[in-house]
């Protein structure tokens, strides 16, 4: 599978509602796809974080910037946006201390020995997605809410959205 198969499959698992990748494979094995795309390989968790790998920030940001535009051809504008921002721990360690991302910091399930991702979503009043950024865990919200704020209104700016 590709990248993109793998991006279109989740996507359409997660219309329908909340979907982990731990799930993926179930739920593409009960849905009438599974009758007509075959794959060889199993869907697992492990395939598609293999394959999100290949994503970095830059195609991410890209994809969403298209999406977007996408968004408001279609009359889909994000004339009130609210920010919302988050933290995931995770299992993942950073012994090497290579990751940007991934650092020790404050959670709210207080797993505070466990390397954690912030981010911040941005959506418009019908809680379509428009814009997110990730920030090392480590970083408090009310730190990097400046640094936030001046990065959605340049990404709103090569959007041309009008604030």
């Amino acid at each position: 599978m590709t990248v993109g198969e793998y991006l279109l499959l989740d996507i359409i698992g997660k219309s329908g509602g909340a979907l982990s990748e731990n799930s993926l494979g179930p739920w593409f094995n009960k849905s009438a796809f599974s009758l007509l795309w075959k794959f060889p390989h199993k869907l697992t968790c492990q395939n598609f974080l293999n394959h999100m790998a290949y994503l970095d920030q830059n195609v991410i940001k890209n994809i969403e910037t298209d999406i977007s535009k996408t968004l408001i051809e279609k009359g889909i504008m994000p004339s009130i946006l609210y920010l919302d921002e988050s933290n995931w721990f995770t299992y993942s360690d950073n012994y090497d201390n290579s990751s940007e991302l991934l650092k020790k910091g404050h959670n709210k399930k207080h797993r505070n020995d466990k390397n954690q991702v912030n981010v911040a979503l941005v959506a418009n009043h019908e809680n379509i997605p428009f814009i997110h950024e990730t920030y090392a865990g480590n970083v408090h919200d009310s730190v990097e809410f400046p640094t936030l704020i001046d990065g959605i209104v340049n990404r709103l700016n090569d959007l041309k959205i009008k604030y």
